[in-house]
């Protein structure tokens, strides 16, 4: 069998953070010269796509002449279809026929490497059976001996325990040689110009004004009951948002997920719109085109850091150290005391304490905190305390965020993108 020739690690001259964390240890560096197209194999759910999207960019602007192709999933496929890094968009079906015609399909084009991006066994199997003349995954993976190159944990390549979920997949690809991102990596999604005018034209329907102060959108869908924080604080954040900034709501959900959004408006006072029979791409736009975005942790969330968009994120039982929004524009993270699955993240940067709930601050106020100068526009702001508010009474730590963390959390977000002498 042939193998690739090891050669020296090549890296930017200038390093920020990123980059000096990246070289902590040796890399195992491939010989790339005969490579020319690349298979991600990326399945599972929305926001694991969306965290792939800075190895994307790390390839491309390393070595613009390469074919990257992804293999998802039907869900999550439709937040890369449009994407102008993605040269192929394989999607895996569910019966055992189609997947006969995909494996064939793979072979077919016939990839020089293909890297396992997540760590479930479908993956592993289908980049063993993909006919690439080099397979690279975590060798901690399920049946990761299928795979001919099998690297270290990430934490051993990048040197440190805590790290996001961008940097534990771009850390494999540093891994065989690609040069980590000169500066923060980034996440990037493409809106097709189809889906803005069907998001325009649903809000359209619903009455909302896009030349006037704007609006809202709230997700109060989840994929697990752990991580969906109950309809009531959402309704109660949508009236706050009305009569404090005199800013409307839209709540979305998705298939299956109707009668979440239409309890949040049924309990709400500002009776927000409730949107739903979207496609992923109009949701998308929809999300774009928000002021303001609060939702649990979810695939939108993920979404919403990608296009930018102010957020105020509602977490259970995920770390936030992995999965918190990964952007420069101005976050909150609200999650509840003694989470023993998020406790680690919850002490991230800049932690504030907030009756019930931790709030974890974006990376530019964190700065501020040091007496640093903040960036990218970001400020503190000084929120007022509302009335306290119920809360449902559940085993999961997520039900016992008071509502009144949540608007204090969106209150310091709204300041720093629209001071209220403003409004």
């Amino acid at each position: 069998e042939d193998s690739f020739p090891q050669k020296e690690d090549t890296f930017p001259q200038k390093e920020d953070s990123f980059t000096q964390a990246a070289r902590t240890v040796a890399i195992e560096t491939l010989d790339w010269s005969p490579v020319r197209r690349v298979l991600l194999v990326r399945l599972r759910s929305i926001g694991d796509s969306v965290l792939m999207t800075p190895c994307l960019e790390a390839l491309k602007s390393w070595r613009p002449d390469l074919r990257v192709a992804v293999l998802s999933e039907p869900l999550a496929a439709p937040v890369l279809e449009d994407h102008p890094l993605v040269s192929d968009l394989l999607i895996v079906g569910r019966s055992v026929s189609s997947r006969a015609r995909l494996i064939t399909g793979l072979r077919r084009r016939r990839f020089d490497i293909a890297f396992n991006m997540h760590g479930g066994t479908t993956g592993t199997i289908l980049a063993r059976l993909s006919g690439a003349r080099r397979t690279v995954g975590y060798g901690d993976y399920r049946l990761s001996w299928m795979l001919g190159e099998r690297a270290p944990s990430p934490g051993d390549i990048l040197g440190r325990v805590r790290m996001h979920s961008v940097e534990q997949q771009l850390a494999l690809l540093h891994w065989s040689g690609v040069p980590w991102p000169a500066g923060k990596p980034r996440l990037s999604l493409q809106i097709s110009e189809e889906a803005w005018v069907l998001a325009r034209e649903r809000l359209a329907r619903t009455g909302i004004d896009l030349s006037g102060n704007g609006f809202a959108v709230l997700a109060p869908a989840a994929a697990m009951e752990s991580k969906r924080w109950p309809t009531e604080g959402f309704a109660a954040v949508a009236d706050h948002l009305s009569e404090r900034w005199s800013l409307s709501a839209i709540v979305i959900a998705g298939p299956g997920q109707e009668q979440i959004a239409r309890e949040v408006s049924a309990h709400s006072r500002a009776k927000p719109v409730v949107v739903t029979g979207l496609s992923l791409k109009e949701v998308m736009a929809l999300i774009d085109l928000a002021k303001v975005f609060i939702s649990n942790d979810s695939g939108p969330m993920h979404i919403a850091a990608a296009l930018k968009r102010p957020i105020v994120a509602i977490f259970g039982s995920s770390n936030v150290d992995v999965w918190h929004p990964w952007t420069d524009s101005p976050y909150r993270v609200v999650q509840a005391e003694g989470n023993e699955a998020g406790e680690q993240g919850s002490r991230g940067a800049g932690e504030q304490r907030s009756r019930g709930a931790r709030v974890q601050r974006s990376r530019g106020e964190e700065k501020q905190g040091r007496g640093e100068a903040p960036q990218h526009g970001t400020a503190v702001g000084v929120p007022t305390t509302p009335a306290p508010q119920p809360v449902c009474t559940s085993t999961y730590p997520i039900r016992q965020i008071p509502a009144r963390d949540v608007m204090a959390a969106a209150d310091e977000v709204m300041e720093m993108i629209a001071p209220v002498s403003s409004i």
